[in-house]
């Protein structure tokens, strides 16, 4: 028993330096996303998706960040898992805008037709 509490003890500061390092690579590529590097997020996001999955905030920020990318219908995905998650009113409000704005685009579309 003791022995494997040992093992824990020396295993947890591997795991959390491993989370700590997705957490600060996905700040820095929302960083890069807000300051006009759109492309960024279609790069490494999808990298970090599949490890920060089960993370709440991360998928609400993703959506988000998706939706400021001009991306509804991927927001619209995204924020649907966070809200299996969470019950969240900004959630709602972002995924209507993104129905609002995927509608737009579809009317300038048969406009231009």
């Amino acid at each position: 028993m003791r022995y494997s509490i040992i093992l824990l003890l020396l295993l947890f500061p591997l795991y959390l330096r491993r989370e700590l390092q997705y957490q600060k690579q996905w700040f820095c590529t929302a960083q890069e996303v807000l300051s006009k590097d759109k492309q960024v997020i279609f790069n490494i996001s999808p990298q970090l998706y599949s490890r920060l999955k089960n993370y709440p905030m991360f998928l609400y920020n993703y959506g988000a960040e998706l939706h400021y990318a001009k991306e509804p219908e991927l927001s619209n995905k995204i924020l649907y898992r966070y809200l299996e998650k969470v019950a969240d009113y900004d959630a709602w409000i972002l995924i209507g805008c993104n129905y609002c704005e995927k509608s737009e685009n579809h009317k300038s579309r048969n406009k231009q037709n």
